[in-house]
Order: structure tokens, then C-alpha cells, then sequence
């Protein structure tokens, strides 16, 4: 195999860069009258939109996927649902995270 020809290969394997999280310097929760246990539950569940159909359980085992294929036997595996990984898509970042997993 040619070097042009495994380059094309390695490209071809490597996915896209992912986005850098968005930095915020202040997150502000509006009272709402609502106790910590109202606030989380409304926070945590489905608004409308299901961006994936599993049970809780399967999304929480999931993992963030890696830069390169080459990476995959030298670093640890991140967690979709931690806020480092999540954060790069626009979503609020989660105090409670830990919570859930606790019940699940």
C-alpha cells in the first residue's frame, strides 16, 4: 500500500473534530417557587423532544466517542452524559448529573 493511499485510509477513519464546549461565566436559575426536588425532575425529564429513544440506564453507559480509531486502546473513555461532552452541543450544564446516575 502506497502512503497516499493510507493517508486516504486514516482520513477516511478519523471522524470530524468536535466543537469546543461554550464558556459561561454565569448559569441563573429564575425562581420558580419550585423546590430543589420539582426543580430537578422538570430539569431532567423529556420536554417534548427525544433525542434519543433508549432507557435511561443504556444513555447514561454510553460513551463519548473518540478523535481518532487510533486513540481507542490508549485513553480512557469519557461519558456521553458528562458535561465536558454534552456541553459542546449547546446543552445546560448539569450540577445534578450524579444524582440521576444514582438512581438509574
Amino acid at each position: 500500500m502506497t502512503s497516499p493511499q493510507l493517508g486516504a485510509i486514516i482520513e477516511a477513519l478519523t471522524p470530524p473534530g468536535l466543537p469546543e464546549p461554550v464558556s459561561v461565566s454565569e448559569q441563573v436559575s429564575l425562581d420558580q417557587g419550585w423546590n430543589a426536588e420539582d426543580a430537578d425532575r422538570f430539569h431532567h425529564k423529556a420536554q417534548g423532544t427525544q433525542t434519543l429513544p433508549i432507557p435511561l440506564s443504556w444513555f447514561l453507559a454510553l460513551e463519548a466517542p473518540l478523535n481518532s480509531p487510533f486513540a481507542i486502546p490508549f485513553f480512557k473513555r469519557e461519558r456521553f452524559a458528562d458535561n465536558r461532552y454534552l456541553l459542546r452541543f449547546g446543552f445546560i450544564k448539569s450540577e445534578l448529573a450524579p444524582q440521576i446516575r444514582t438512581v438509574a
